[in-house]
Parts: structure tokens; sequence; C-alpha cells
């Protein structure tokens, strides 16, 4: 069997010690954050928002099931998402104590709109987070499209990152939504091809706005601003996650990077993102179904190593 070294990832001189990641609606607090640090866990923080707030992907969710099977989740107004206040606040000790245990410190940031989104990376770059995800999949807002889905939005974020921010040693990684239409979804990889800050992206975030219905016709997601909708994950939207992990890694240059993210729940899934062109992977609701138990990760991990090829 291969060494569990040869998983490792180093982009931009940030050793990664696992490629099978679990995304960021998971860990919200300092002592969870913590708790998956000292585990054989790589977990991401987040999101945080300026303000704290309730946001879409807590644990708060309805799981669709076919004879046992998992087949998506509809994630609607879950835990709270900590005010940036917070993170900063915390930020040198998360950053220690993952260190101390190989990992990086990874932070989630969603803003709502552009110039929201641009002050939260600034602060993160600022506390010395070395590894940050910039959900452009957000605002996921009554009445405001997706970030990523504003070409116009995009490119004033890009364009203002590169002249306001410019090369730094961090990690940034750009998440995009599963939902994309093609056009919008290659406008974001041209950016992220060109881009002084932004290091990659991620693929696969929730589809936003998908509807569910319970067995009373009750709508099953009533968010806090009045959408009976929420995103839409799991298995079911695994096939569009692939496809467009394969389309973004395509012509990605050296030193750029795809994460491929949607519907991951089994080592033979995993392979295939990794196979389609992503350097890591994140997992959010088959953690979630595992109970978030650590040993699940763990032996995603492992059992890598023992198919050929697979990473």
């Amino acid at each position: 069997m291969r060494e569990v070294a040869s998983l490792q990832r180093t982009v931009k001189g940030i050793t990664f010690p696992y490629p099978v990641m679990v995304a960021g609606g998971v860990v919200k607090t300092v002592e969870q954050s913590i708790k998956f640090a000292k585990a054989d866990v790589l977990a991401e923080f987040g999101s945080a928002t300026t303000p704290a707030l309730a946001g879409n992907g807590g644990r708060d969710y309805f799981a669709v099931y076919d004879n046992g099977a998992l087949v998506c989740t509809y994630n609607s107004i879950g835990l709270l998402n900590r005010g940036m206040d917070y993170v900063e606040e915390h930020a040198s000790e998360l950053i220690k104590t993952h260190a101390d245990y190989g990992k990086p410190f990874w932070l989630n940031v969603s803003g709502n709109g552009v110039e929201d989104t641009l002050s939260l990376l600034k602060r993160a770059v600022q506390a010395g987070i070395k590894v940050i995800t910039v959900n452009g999949a957000c605002p996921n807002k009554k009445d405001q499209p997706i970030l990523c889905d504003d070409p116009f939005a995009v490119d004033e974020v890009f364009d203002r990152a590169d002249r306001e921010i410019g090369d730094i040693d961090a990690v940034v990684l750009w998440k995009v939504s599963c939902a994309m239409r093609r056009p919008a979804l290659s406008h974001n990889r041209d950016r992220v091809r060109a881009s002084r800050v932004f290091t990659g992206a991620i693929t696969g975030n929730t589809i936003p706005n998908g509807l569910g219905y319970i067995g009373t016709g009750a709508t099953v997601i009533k968010t806090a601003n009045g959408i009976d909708r929420g995103g839409l994950a799991g298995p079911a939207i695994f096939p569009i996650a692939l496809d467009h992990t394969q389309f973004m890694a395509e012509g990605m240059p050296a030193g750029k990077v795809v994460l491929g993210a949607g519907g991951v729940n089994n080592i033979e899934k995993t392979s295939q993102m990794f196979k389609a062109g992503a350097t890591m992977v994140q997992i959010n609701s088959a953690f979630r179904e595992a109970n978030e138990d650590p040993n699940f990760i763990r032996d995603l991990n492992l059992g890598l190593l023992e198919l050929p090829d697979a990473v």
C-alpha cells in the first residue's frame, strides 16, 4: 500500500495533508474547528459573513431517500454563520492549532455583493489566513443574482481584487454554483485563469433555489427572507458537478487548481472527480449523513490508497 503522504497536495507552498476534505457548511465555531483539526480531517470553516447571520447550509436540512439510499438533500436555513469579527478574534489561535496538527486553517467567506465580498477577502488576508474560499455562489438573496452568474459582478470582483490586493502568498479559491449555464461557467474559468489573486476554483456548490415538498404538500424550506426554497445538494447533483469540474480544469495554467464538490459520497465518485481534473475534493451532505464522524473522511482518504490511479 502506498504511503499516506502520497495523498498530500501542495499548492503555492501550502501543504494539504488529505485530498478529501469537508466543506464549510458544517464547521461554524472555534470548538468545531479545533475538534476536526485534532482528527484526521481537513475542514473548512464557513461561511464567515460581515455580520453574524443564519444562512443556507446548516444541519437543518431535508434528506430524500430511495430504498434507504440518499438521493438528494435540500439545505434550508441553518446554523449561524459567524461574523468576521468572530473569525478575526480567534484567527491566531485557529491558525496555530491547525499548524500544530500539520494543516492549514481554511476559511470560507460569503459576501453580500461585490463590495462586501472584497471586504471579507481583504480582512481574511490581513488576519494571516493562508487558505481562503471566496463563495461566488453568494449572495443567494431575494431579488439578487447569484454572484458567479452575474458576469459584470464577477468582472468587478476579479478586477478590483487584482488591483487592490495583488500578488499574495495565500491560496484563494473562487467557489461557483452547480447550476451555472455554460457561458457563465466559462467566464468564471477565464477570470480564474488570468487572476493574480485567485489560485483556483471550487465547483459544484449547492444548486440554489431548489424546491422541495414534504408529504403534506408544504414546502421543505422557509428561509428567513421569505423564500420557500433552498439549496439542492447530495448525489443527485453529482453528474453536473463532475461535468463542471472537468470543464473548469481544462486548460488551467500551471499553478492553478480546481477542487471538485457536489454529490460526492463514496470512494468511486471521489476517484471520478480526480480523473476529471480535480486537485482536491470537498464533501458536505455525505459527511452530515455520516453524523459528522471523522472516520468517514479518514476512511475515504485511506480507501483511495487501494484504488490504482485513483488520485
